[in-house]
């Protein structure tokens, strides 16, 4: 991103979502500075996408807001791990792998579809890692696995 001058009207509160009848676009009904209240349409080919560019972003402005952490991912990419406050595990609708979904400190429910040969991978490395961790960190009774 370039320095670059952003303009625009801050957002203060998203008060209703929908879409529109013939299901072509989803809408955001957004509480605006002085009262004001806009709609913002969003044509569903491009929901994923936006909401994409969207963590993308909250992950940048978190960077810039907090002491970097982080690890290395695959290609040795700096990745910074974003912290769960509840995630549970399913069969996809098609049974094509496992759906894990996850409720991030924003409170923003994601959800990944693992195919199941990744799904298979995770869960023969996932006793090790949580082995290796048992060792350094005592049990935590309060988090929480549905």
């Amino acid at each position: 991103m370039t320095d670059q001058t952003i303009r625009g009207v801050p957002v203060l509160d998203v008060t209703s979502s929908g879409c529109t009848p013939d299901g072509r676009y989803i809408w955001l009904h957004f509480k605006l500075p002085q009262g004001n209240e806009h709609n913002f349409f969003i044509d569903v080919a491009h929901v994923d996408k936006t909401i994409s560019m969207m963590r993308e972003a909250v992950g940048q402005a978190h960077d810039l807001q907090a002491a970097p952490a982080g690890g290395t991912g695959e290609g040795d990419a700096l990745i910074t791990p974003m912290p769960v406050k509840t995630i549970s595990i399913a069969t996809s609708p098609r049974h094509q792998g496992i759906i894990v979904q996850a409720t991030g400190r924003d409170d923003v429910p994601m959800a990944l579809l693992v195919p199941l040969e990744i799904a298979r991978q995770l869960a023969a490395q996932l006793p090790n890692v949580v082995e290796a961790i048992a060792k350094v960190l005592p049990f935590n009774p309060a988090s929480k696995l549905h």
